[in-house]
Parts: structure tokens; C-alpha cells; sequence
């Protein structure tokens, strides 16, 4: 899948997503989505098998468990495995979840 894919299928969910970062102030919810690293699987001394992280994070207000559930949803139908993760950033008073998962 490609970065414009998945941009695409992200959006598709009702929340707006940007790769990395909004230049501007956002009003929640909204999401943010990034490949921090690679996974590769080496094998003779070479990259045998090509495999990113993808890092999906979403920001509200509130709890939302609604608009979780939009995103789950559509991660779900593309059939990606996801963890899940959340913290209350206090300085920016806002929710994040964040979904991490391999492509």
C-alpha cells in the first residue's frame, strides 16, 4: 500500500490525516500518520523481505470512543493488525491515541 493509499484510506474514515504533521493549528479531532521506522528481515547478507511501520495517531478533545471506533473500523476492513496506545497530552490539552502496526 502506498502512502497516497493510505492517506486516502484514512481520510476515508471522516477524520482529516496528514502525513507527519499539520503546518497549522487543527481543531480535533484530527490525525497524524508516519513510518518511524523499517522492520527488514535480513537474510544473506541482504534485505530479504521489505516491511515498514506505519504509526497512525489521532488527537481529540475528549474521549472519544465513537470516533475511535470510525478509525478501528476502517483499519479493520483493510485488514491491518494494530495495537493501540493512549496518553492525555496535559501542555497541548488534547487525547492521543496512537495505532502502530507493520506494512
Amino acid at each position: 500500500m502506498t502512502e497516497k493509499e493510505i492517506k486516502q484510506l484514512l481520510n476515508s474514515s471522516g477524520i482529516p490525516f496528514r502525513y507527519h504533521h499539520w503546518k497549522t493549528r487543527k481543531r480535533p479531532p484530527f490525525g497524524v500518520y508516519l513510518f518511524p521506522e523499517s522492520k527488514n528481515l535480513m537474510a544473506d547478507g541482504i534485505v530479504y523481505y521489505k516491511s515498514n511501520a506505519l504509526q497512525i495517531e489521532l488527537y481529540t478533545e475528549e474521549k472519544k470512543p465513537e470516533t475511535e471506533e470510525a478509525l478501528e473500523n476502517v483499519l479493520d476492513q483493510a485488514g491491518f493488525f494494530y495495537d493501540k496506545t493512549e496518553d492525555y497530552l496535559q501542555s497541548e490539552g488534547l487525547y492521543q491515541v496512537t495505532y502502530e502496526m507493520e506494512m
